[in-house]
């Protein structure tokens, strides 16, 4: 679940059959497991290296639903949905359901899931804890193909980031961890966030297709500039009724606020290497012809899905 099992992949996802659309539906999830077992690449000691991809929960996934008796699906139908009552959430992949990336649900749902989780509900305090602790710490090192996630988003623990946005003299700093905010940036632009040290929650619902490799990130940072514009507002809505700090949300959120930010992470980040403007980045104006090699080398092959089309209302995770 920290994603330091050992395996390793060239992209974000995992170049194994049980693992591509519509094929992934042919397997069972212990199927699945037992062919990323033999065949996903091995290349560390567990615990040793964090390397982001798809291997690692659908693994946990199988051990998890062959030590219920259940299937993934049901496992998932017991202990998530129904509990919640979640009434527009899904996993894509039939009987082996993609863990890491399938989940197809709503602001709504994702609401319940999120003040579940802040309050324990769902999990207990202890659990919890052991999932939102940093699984980066030294001595664990990052893989080649995970150090850019880590320098744009933060550190991990399990399944989310300790968040840390630019500027920072580091990929990660003591600030940061302190601040304890907890966030799931997703490919598509969806941004859950749970801040541990105020006891809130909030979400930034939107779903933007990733169509080409050149806007791979779009939708992820426009997302992080809506987050920090927004975010204090919030902060200072909750205050009076949780009676908790709010960050300064006296500078009102207008274009230049978000062009501002939007430079800032493309400039640190090194992603101003593809988009040459914040209104690129966020309009979509890529010259595709002349920008391919930098791609190439900033972003792992393979890494962006093929388009999708889902109902306008769902957030792809």
């Amino acid at each position: 679940l920290s994603f330091t099992s050992g395996f390793y992949a060239r992209n974000a996802g995992g170049l194994v059959p049980c693992l591509l659309p519509v094929v992934s539906e042919m397997y069972s999830s212990e199927a699945c497991a037992r062919q990323i077992y033999q065949r996903a690449p091995f290349e560390f000691e567990p615990g040793s290296t964090w390397s982001y991809n798809s291997f690692h929960l659908q693994v946990a996934g199988a051990m998890a639903a062959t030590a219920s008796g259940l299937s993934v699906q049901q496992m998932l139908q017991k202990y998530l949905i129904e509990p919640l009552s979640l009434t527009s959430t899904r996993w894509e992949g039939g009987k082996n359901p993609g863990l890491a990336g399938n989940m197809i649900t709503t602001g709504d749902d994702y609401d319940r899931i999120l003040r579940a989780h802040v309050s324990n509900e769902l999990l207990p305090k202890n659990i919890t804890e052991e999932m939102e602790r940093d699984y980066l710490e030294p001595p664990v090192q990052i893989a080649n193909t995970s150090s850019f996630l880590a320098k744009l988003l933060g550190h991990y623990s399990m399944c989310t980031y300790f968040e840390c946005f630019f500027p920072k003299p580091s990929d990660f700093t003591p600030s940061c961890k302190k601040a304890n905010i907890h966030v799931d940036a997703g490919l598509f632009g969806y941004y859950p966030l749970i801040d541990r040290a105020k006891g809130t929650y909030m979400q930034i619902v939107r779903t933007k297709m990733v169509t080409s490799p050149l806007d791979f990130y779009a939708p992820t940072v426009t997302s992080m500039v809506l987050r920090r514009l927004v975010k204090p507002s919030v902060d200072f809505a909750l205050s009076h009724l949780t009676n908790v700090g709010a960050e300064d949300a006296s500078d009102p959120a207008g274009a230049e606020k978000i062009w501002q930010e939007t430079d800032g992470i493309l400039r640190l980040s090194g992603l101003d290497a593809i988009h040459s403007s914040p209104e690129e980045l966020w309009f979509g104006t890529n010259d595709t012809s002349s920008k391919m090699g930098l791609v190439e080398t900033l972003l792992p092959e393979q890494l962006w899905p093929e388009a999708r089309e889902d109902a306008t209302d769902a957030i792809l995770i």
